[in-house]
């Protein structure tokens, strides 16, 4: 029944009593509640004794719950200040006034709270970025051996369009629609390499004899 708060870079525990099923660990919920309002006053106290300078050197306050009647509709909370130092009997009455004027003694008393709950799905958005950005690094991956794939085979397919007899019919490279080679960015360049003698030679055609067809 553990469980931790966690309050900007602060952090504490609170858990559930022996009796009502926790291990006692921290304070429970309610404490928490009323704690709140003793901390409030406290603060409130020094801040006003300071800004006043009023020689408060010590300060404690505990509160005290009646939940007697908290079924029905009533909560009783006493809150008991404890001060120490050089201070007349006016200076103590001022503090009391300041310490019943603390924002969580009105928060409570003096305004309507609105609570709304729902169901926060931060924790399945983290998990579907976290997929999401797992399949972009395989699809970008994919797209990196899928280029190095196609630049081999050109360099291959530029190879044997050397080797190939010049007579034959080729492809029109839909990437130059006005040549009429296949990949000629890649074979021009190699092209150039060639001997003038290469150049010149072109296979001659296989024709049938004149002696097949004469007349008998």
């Amino acid at each position: 029944m553990r469980h931790e708060i966690h309050i900007g870079p602060n952090s504490l525990t609170t858990d559930l009593s022996v009796e009502e099923g926790g291990a006692g660990s921290g304070p429970s919920p309610q404490d928490l509640y009323d704690a709140a309002l003793g901390a409030c006053k406290a603060l409130t106290v020094l801040w006003y004794a300071k800004h006043k300078d009023i020689p408060v050197k010590g300060l404690e306050v505990s509160v005290e719950r009646d939940a007697s009647r908290e079924r029905s509709g009533i909560y009783r909370l006493s809150a008991a200040l404890s001060l120490t130092g050089d201070l007349s009997a006016a200076q103590r009455e001022e503090l009391l006034r300041a310490a019943q004027k603390c924002p969580v003694h009105k928060l409570m008393t003096e305004v309507t709270t609105e609570i709304s709950t729902t169901l926060s799905y931060r924790s399945g958005l983290l998990l579907g970025l976290g997929a999401m950005a797992c399949i972009g690094l395989i699809l970008k991956s994919l797209c990196v051996v899928s280029w190095t794939l196609r630049r081999d085979a050109r360099a291959v397919i530029s190879s044997l369009s050397i080797l190939a007899p010049s007579h034959l019919p080729r492809r029109r490279s839909p990437h130059s629609p006005n040549s009429n080679r296949l990949f000629p960015s890649i074979r021009r360049p190699l092209r150039r390499c060639w001997p003038n003698w290469m150049k010149s030679v072109r296979r001659p055609r296989w024709r049938p004899p004149a002696d097949d067809f004469s007349d008998s």
